[in-house]
């Protein structure tokens, strides 16, 4: 079983740091996103965009124990 959590935009790097997966959605372009092929430069600015125009938004993905 998979659990999804929200992820706020202050917390993404520090889940990222810990090697957790976390996701993004970008509604304003409709895309899904996963920020483990991105640059420190993109997250960044999805982070931005997250936290002032509220378009994007996190999630964190792990396999939940059954």
């Amino acid at each position: 079983m998979i659990k999804i959590d929200k992820c706020y935009p202050e917390y993404v790097f520090q889940r990222l740091g810990a090697g957790k997966d976390v996701d993004a959605v970008d509604f304003k372009r409709m895309m899904y996103i996963d920020l483990s092929s991105q640059t420190i430069g993109a997250v960044q600015q999805l982070v931005a965009r997250a936290t002032n125009d509220k378009d994007v938004e996190f999630f964190q993905i792990e396999e939940a124990e059954e």
